[in-house]
Order: C-alpha cells, then structure tokens, then sequence
C-alpha cells in the first residue's frame, strides 16, 4: 500500500520518461519517496564535486591505521586524548612517542646523544650506523623488555638531539615492535611522526595486534598515507597533492578552522568534523 502510494506522488523536478522510470524502480526498491531518491542523488553528486562535505562525527575502527596531519596548535594531540585514547582505554595498551611529555601515562626515557657527521660521505654514514647499532639493539631490547613486564599504558619520552640518529633508532625500535604478537593488542601512537620511518608499522603491524595513530604536521611517506584513513587540518595542498589525496581533500582542508578536522570515511568520501575541547565545552 506505502509504495503504490509512493508510486502515484510526481517527481517535483521535471525529468524524461526513462529517468522517471529509474527513479520510479530505485523508490520501489529502497521504500522510499521519489523526490528523496532524487534528492540523495544530488547530494552524492555535490559530495563528489566537493562543494558540499557533510558533517559527522570520526567514527574510528579498531584496526584501521590513522594519519593525522594538521599544523601545529589545530588540535591534534587534543583529539586523541579526548577521542582516540577514551575509546581504547582499558581496550587496549596505549604506547606513545611523546617527546614534549603531553600524555599522562608511566614515563620511559630514551637518551641518545650521538651525532652523526653533517654532508658526510655515503661511506662514512654507513661507518657511523654500524658503530651505532650495538647501543640500538641494546635500548631496543630494553624497552621492548619493560613493555612485556608491564601492563600500564606507557609514553616514551625520547632525548636525541641528532634528527638523524633519532631517525635510525625509532625505525629499529618500530621493526622490532612488529616481531612480536602483541596480547593485550597495543595502541601505538606517534607524536611528530614526520620525523620518522614509520613504514613498518603501517605495512606488517596490524599481524602483530598493533593499531596505530601517527600524528604530523605534515604530509608523510606515500607508501604510509595510501596505507592510512587521513584526518587533515589546513596543511598545504600542494603537499597533499604530492602524496595522492584527491581534489576534493585538497580542496576542501584551506576553509578548515582550529579544532576543525576533514576525515575518510572511505577512500575519496569525505566527511567534516568540529569537535569542542573539554576545557570550552559548558559544564
């Protein structure tokens, strides 16, 4: 009776007789009225063309990875301690690279401070990560050490002045990290991930039971993003086209304001996302 009724309403826009028809076919199919058939697919075409992103809350998964890229003071750090770390909390072990100490959990320091040679020549770099690697392996291992012996959520707070030195250890540190099955599952999160090699655990660490959450204030790796759901602020969009992120991320994420987040949803489908830290929101 509702969709014979259906049936008999006019499309208010004005359409051949074959289109009708589809329209016609897809309301009967969905139970729904022929005007909201045509509606939806304006929306989806507007959606695509990008001059209108809905708005809706991050809905996160518990084993997809997550990029998040934004300038410095947008609100990233914020959104994954009210959003990200309560959704997992006693889920699963959180384990953070947390270099300006912002995360309130077991403190782990991590001090390196070798340099490696500026310009040096391709010898001399591969003659210094050789002398480098016995005292690597031996944090590594120590680290690793204190994560199987303790069950609280734990921060790293690393102090290695040479970017590059704190380079070659962390990408040791996160290969290390996925030889080992994970049980409770552990959430990675990583501060300033643009200043490291995070390959390894976006490509293999999902087999370990690790989930992770790398937080930048740029674009990273190709091979890393085309691997994440992206959450961007207003970074460049030069820099985003570089990286494959479609025309109509690139186009939407310059009218971003603080706090104010563009996320996937699914590849190339987009949705808008404002969320009110807990220090503004009214009591």
């Amino acid at each position: 009776m509702v969709k014979e009724r259906r049936k008999s309403i006019p499309l208010s826009t004005r359409v051949d007789k074959k289109t009708k028809e589809i329209i016609l076919k897809i309301a009967e199919k969905e139970d729904k009225y022929p005007s909201t058939v045509v509606s939806e697919a304006i929306e989806r075409h507007l959606e695509r063309m990008g001059w209108r992103i809905p708005v809706e809350n991050i809905q996160f998964g518990s084993t997809q990875h997550y990029a998040i890229i934004a300038p410095t003071e947008h609100g990233k750090t914020v959104l994954v301690k009210e959003y990200v770390i309560p959704l997992f909390q006693g889920k699963k072990r959180i384990l953070v690279v947390d270099k300006h100490q912002e995360y309130p959990f077991d403190s782990l320091p991590v001090e390196m401070y070798d340099t490696l040679s500026a310009g040096s020549s391709e010898t001399l770099r591969l003659t210094e990560n050789l002398m480098l690697k016995p005292k690597i392996d031996e944090m590594c291992k120590s680290i690793i050490d204190t994560l199987k012996n303790k069950n609280e959520n734990i921060a790293i707070h690393p102090a290695i002045p040479d970017i590059g030195v704190q380079n070659i250890f962390f990408t040791e540190f996160f290969k290390r990290l996925c030889m080992i099955r994970w049980n409770p599952k552990l959430l990675m999160i990583v501060e300033e991930a643009q200043y490291y090699d995070c390959r390894s655990l976006i490509s293999v660490a999902r087999h370990y039971n690790i989930q992770t959450f790398l937080i930048s204030t740029q674009p990273l790796d190709t091979t890393v993003m085309d691997n994440c759901k992206l959450i961007l602020g207003p970074v460049s969009p030069f820099g985003l086209m570089m990286h494959n992120v479609d025309d109509i991320g690139v186009s939407a994420v310059g009218a971003l304001e603080q706090f104010e987040f563009l996320w996937e949803k699914q590849k190339a489908m987009w949705r808008k996302m404002h969320f009110i830290p807990s220090w503004q929101r009214k009591t």
